[in-house]
């Protein structure tokens, strides 16, 4: 399949879900371990997905040629947040942080050149730098320390963003495998992995809380659904720029809620991160714009 414009739509949907998953998991993490939260959400991921197809052909969840790849992928799920507790824990500034974070779109083109054999036009390449600088505008990173061996604790936001951006590539080579059992595998191991860890971290949630966790997997897992829609139906270099939607419904939600104001920081950062988005979605036909193997 080769749809540039069904990707970007997925990758615009995929965003959108992506903001209202961070929103929701935000009034949680004051309260419960990222890891707890974490393990929350791919466990209502694989329970809605067992209700779901389980009781007809239950084998097709989990059936694949590709489990190497498919255990590695779900890792990278595992990395993001264990990632940004790190990065917490090391002290490295959370502006710093998703500043560092937001580089991961360019990563995205380098890691699809690299792995897909992807060719993105320096146009594509010009709109990502364009928006990670609004990145910069919005979050104002800061010295991670005092003396230059303390970049090294960068690391970790690297990290961050260099999980993100191989998912969505890795999620390119799997196109050919059937929906539910990337889905599967993308919550499945991720639960092995974690499940050792929560008797030690485990606080009973409220009714409340509960129903906030429930939330988060289900959007979760509609989320990583367009993500592997949108890897399934082109280039993943086509849709890497339109990532930085999140960071414009982002913007828009904080200053709905009333926890940012609308300043010239903010325009500025907004309408660098938008443009990719407008100048992308505007275009009346799409030609084969990244060279793709064959």
């Amino acid at each position: 399949m080769n749809d540039p414009r069904r990707a970007m739509w997925m990758m615009v949907l995929f965003t959108v879900l992506w903001t209202a998953v961070e929103a929701t998991a935000a009034t949680l993490l004051a309260r419960y371990s990222a890891y707890q939260v974490v393990w929350t959400r791919y466990a209502v991921h694989v329970a809605l997905l067992a209700a779901l197809f389980a009781w007809r052909e239950p084998s097709a969840l989990w059936r694949t040629g590709r489990t190497g790849t498919q255990i590695g992928r779900s890792l990278l799920m595992l990395v993001m947040p264990a990632s940004w507790a790190i990065a917490t824990q090391w002290g490295v500034p959370a502006g710093t942080t998703m500043a560092v974070f937001w580089l991961a779109p360019m990563m995205v083109l380098a890691w699809a050149a690299l792995v897909l054999g992807e060719r993105a036009p320096l146009w594509t390449w010009g709109l990502c730098a364009l928006a990670s600088l609004g990145g910069v505008v919005l979050f104002r990173p800061s010295s991670p320390g005092g003396g230059p061996a303390d970049w090294a604790l960068l690391a970790a936001p690297l990290a961050m963003a260099a999980s993100f951006s191989l998912y969505l590539v890795v999620t390119r080579t799997l196109r050919t495998e059937r929906l539910r059992t990337n889905l599967f595998h993308t919550a499945f191991w991720v639960l092995v992995a974690l499940t050792p860890v929560m008797p030690s971290v485990w606080i009973t949630p409220t009714p409340t809380d509960l129903a906030r966790m429930l939330l988060v997997g289900a959007l979760g897992l509609l989320a990583l659904w367009s993500a592997d829609r949108l890897a399934a139906a082109a280039a993943v270099s086509v849709s890497a720029p339109l990532c930085y939607l999140q960071l414009t419904t982002t913007i828009v939600l904080m200053v709905g809620l009333g926890e940012a104001r609308l300043d010239r920081q903010h325009l500025l950062a907004l309408a660098l991160v938008s443009l990719p988005v407008f100048l992308l979605l505007a275009r009346k036909s799409w030609p084969r714009h990244v060279t793709e193997p064959a």
